[in-house]
């Protein structure tokens, strides 16, 4: 916790302690795993570059495709929110890390909403080769 990057171990972009919650929290599912793989490593990249706030919105839509199941699923919609501010609750752990986060974010945005449909083409896996 006393750098911004922190300690990722295995150098894929995630650090240990973001990765090892992510385990524990989804051990039944490689593919929730996956997407909050992706969101977790985009949020990283945000707040230790700067910029990356794009990557960000496409790792969202992608765990909103995993935990969806169509656009009108309001209970996978809930747990796709509900998983992405608990990621973001382990990310931006630190003092630093959050004001990090916000400067990223501090530049004049346009954010369209992505259709339900496009969701999936978001992910930087392929959601269909994985089981569960």
């Amino acid at each position: 916790q006393t750098t911004l990057p922190g300690v990722d171990s295995d150098a894929d972009g995630i650090r240990d302690d973001v990765q090892r919650y992510i385990i524990f929290t989804y051990p039944q599912s490689e593919i929730a795993r996956q997407s909050l793989n992706q969101a977790a490593r985009a949020l990283q990249a945000e707040i230790v570059t700067g910029s990356g706030s794009q990557q960000v919105h496409n790792a969202y839509d992608c765990v909103d495709a995993v935990f969806m199941t169509g656009p009108a699923d309001a209970p996978g919609g809930r747990a796709a929110y509900n998983s992405k501010r608990a990621l973001e609750t382990v990310v931006l752990n630190t003092p630093s890390r959050t004001t990090a986060d916000l400067s990223a974010d501090s530049g004049p945005a346009i954010v369209r909403s992505t259709p339900y449909s496009d969701k999936r083409s978001r992910c930087t896996f392929n959601p269909a080769a994985l089981l569960n």
